[in-house]
């Protein structure tokens, strides 16, 4: 941030309790400074009719960049009062003939007024120019400074000179060299104590806000006057710096040229590079009071030389200093723009692990909520690969999630006969033309189960709002495919013995029927009813019945064809269906065949028994032409069969056929 000089405003303009007081305290301050640096440079001045230096300008001028332009009068009122305290009034106002002219009065109020008037013009006008926007504190104090001082001693120096001459206290010839050495003693007056006044005055402001209560409480910018008290190593450079400097003067300096003076700017080169502005200004401070004092004392060097080398030694000191204080402000921002940048990294950084972490860990609770639902979860890319699957889609497939992953969907989890349909689904999804498909599939593992797995489809969309992959969700149906099969089971077989029971006998019927229209076969329809089962079941119990009647329906399953079918149609009722049969005769020797097998002995658990059984044999389209008929022409001739013979087999419409035996 630059240096921000003061406005115009610190002081009110009418006045008030608070006002006045402060007026008066202003006053009395910067009277009595002026006081005391007026006596310094009449002190330690060389030469009466040259001065080497003049620090009272220096606090004008401090006091006018403060303060602002309204400072002014009390200024004039306070140098007045120091004039004449000083006597320095009664070389302007003597009296001629006991009467003081009106132009020695008139000079000497005018002499008083245009420094100040010079100055206040400098101040304003040198709060006013802005800078450059890279200049740091210290360059900006020191251009500021310089510049105004410059041009606040020169307007004085001329005003007031011209004003001299004119009231006869100078000749017209010596005005250019009284212009210049006004101008020269203002100018180091300024380059020493304005930079140390001005900032310490800030200082003191900014600490005594009841003082001046608009004055901006901002600090110096320097680190010597801001610092703790320097460490003894510091004391000792300093010493060192001072022995060597003075060692130096004692060997090369002369006393006809101020220039052999030299070795005195040391100290000030050492304080700007080890304290920057600020001990630039201490230590250019402290060598001016040296030589001011020396050439009082001493009285050696030619004045314009050393006005000369005092001004040099001051700007070269301040613009060391200011330029000092600038890289020490260059590499503390660049310090504290590294700090800024690295904790900024460091933020970063963490901000990036703590990221890694929450998406490592949502991963984590992600892959575990797929694991744990209880569907399958398969996602993969444009090209049909598996990218991911979770647990319950391996425990379904029956596959590991090595085998499943690289895999292609279609040639990893769709069985062949399904592969065009689901191919067509995943297109859809891909081309965008359908938002979600659904499909069922089954397949048999790798352990024989057959599994049915109903599957959802929807798109993946990318970044970009693409469509990059396919996410599908399956459910196992694989129970209910096999409760659904058991209760369409149940519903068409018999719970005891396994085959077909009677409500699907006309269906059955009626398909073979339908089948034998179309190739020109004949159909067979075998009534079959068992003798002596009643006596058994009432001798040994219906355990042993149930254990006849599953027995025999094994033995007529066993010995008929895969196209046939064997219906129990209730009690001891069995009826078998046979397809393709050319003519009656061939049904008979089929029937036969089964009479002999189911007469065979049973080995029961209480008993070894037999029982014999009478069927009755309608056939196709010689018996009937439809279900109900030849189920009634078969079930009259088991019925006939029965009555006449107990046990064998007989042809509706037919005379009885060789008989099985009857085991009664």
């Amino acid at each position: 941030m630059q240096e921000d000089w003061p406005g115009t405003r610190l002081l009110p303009l009418s006045p008030s309790a608070g006002s006045a007081s402060r007026f008066f305290i202003i006053g009395l301050g910067y009277g009595t400074g002026f006081l005391l640096l007026f006596e310094a440079a009449q002190i330690l001045d060389a030469y009466f009719s040259v001065s080497l230096w003049y620090p009272a300008a220096g606090l004008r001028l401090a006091a006018l960049l403060w303060f602002g332009w309204r400072f002014g009068f009390i200024a004039f009122v306070a140098e007045l009062i120091v004039y004449e305290l000083c006597g320095f009034t009664d070389v302007w106002l003597q009296p001629e003939n006991g009467i003081v002219p009106v132009g020695r009065v008139a000079g000497f109020l005018a002499a008083s007024a245009l420094p100040i008037l010079c100055y206040a013009l400098a101040a304003t006008a040198a709060a006013r120019v802005p800078l450059a926007p890279t200049y740091r504190h210290g360059l900006a104090y020191v251009t500021r400074l310089c510049g105004a001082g410059a041009l606040a001693a020169l307007l004085a120096a001329l005003s007031t000179c011209h004003v001299i001459a004119a009231s006869g206290l100078i000749a017209a010839d010596e005005l250019p060299r009284a212009v210049a050495a006004f101008w020269v003693g203002d100018v180091v007056g300024i380059l020493t104590w304005a930079p140390i006044l001005g900032l310490g005055l800030r200082r003191a402001m900014a600490n005594r806000p009841a003082l001046l209560p608009n004055a901006p409480a901002i600090a110096p910018p320097l680190a010597a006057l801001q610092g703790n008290a320097p460490p003894a190593s510091v004391v000792v450079e300093s010493l060192l710096v001072c022995v060597i400097a003075a060692l130096l003067m004692h060997t090369n300096a002369r006393a006809d040229g101020a220039i052999s003076w030299y070795p005195l700017t040391l100290p000030i080169i050492w304080s700007a590079f080890r304290w920057g502005l600020g001990g630039a200004i201490i230590a250019g401070l402290g060598v001016t009071l040296a030589i001011a004092a020396m050439a009082a004392i001493a009285g050696i060097g030619e004045p314009r030389s050393v006005q000369i080398f005092m001004v040099v030694m001051s700007l070269s000191g301040l613009l060391l200093g200011a330029f000092s204080s600038a890289l020490r402000e260059e590499r503390a921002s660049l310090e504290h723009r590294v700090r800024v940048r690295t904790r900024a990294l460091a933020d970063e950084i963490e901000r990036r692990r703590r990221a890694e972490t929450l998406a490592l860990a949502e991963k984590q609770r992600a892959e575990l909520y797929l694991d744990m639902t209880q569907a399958a979860i398969v996602a993969c890319d444009r090209d049909g690969v598996v990218t991911r699957v979770n647990a319950e889609a391996c425990a379904i497939l029956g596959r590991d999630r090595r085998a499943l992953e690289g895999a292609t969907v279609i040639g990893g989890l769709i069985p062949p006969d399904h592969r065009p349909g689901v191919t067509l689904a995943i297109d859809e999804l891909l081309n965008g033309t359908a938002v979600s498909k659904t499909f069922a599939t089954s397949m048999r593992r790798r352990d024989g189960v057959r599994v049915f797995v109903e599957w959802r489809a929807v798109p993946l969309h990318g970044d970009d709002g693409t469509v990059s992959g396919v996410l599908l969700a399956g459910i196992d149906l694989t129970e209910r495919a096999h409760g659904e099969e058991q209760v369409r089971f149940l519903a068409t077989h018999d719970a005891l013995t396994g085959v077909y029971n009677r409500h699907v006998l006309p269906e059955i019927v009626a398909d073979a029927l339908a089948r034998a229209r179309r190739t020109g076969s004949g159909v067979a329809v075998l009534f079959a009813d068992l003798n002596g089962f009643k006596r058994i079941n009432d001798t040994w119990g219906h355990g042993s019945g149930d254990q006849i009647l599953i027995e025999t329906a094994r033995r007529l399953t066993a010995r008929i064809r895969e196209t046939d079918r064997v219906i129990r149609i209730g009690g001891d009722e069995f009826v078998v269906v046979l397809e393709q049969i050319a003519e009656p005769r061939t049904a008979a020797r089929i029937a036969l065949d089964l009479a002999r097998v189911i007469s065979r002995p049973i080995a029961l658990k209480v008993a070894t028994v037999r029982v014999g059984v009478a069927i009755g044999i309608a056939c196709h389209p010689l018996h009937g032409d439809t279900p109900a008929d030849l189920l009634t022409a078969a079930d009259r001739a088991m019925y006939v069969r029965k009555q006449r013979r107990g046990s064998g087999i007989r042809v509706a419409g037919c005379a009885p056929a060789q008989s099985a035996p009857d085991p009664r």
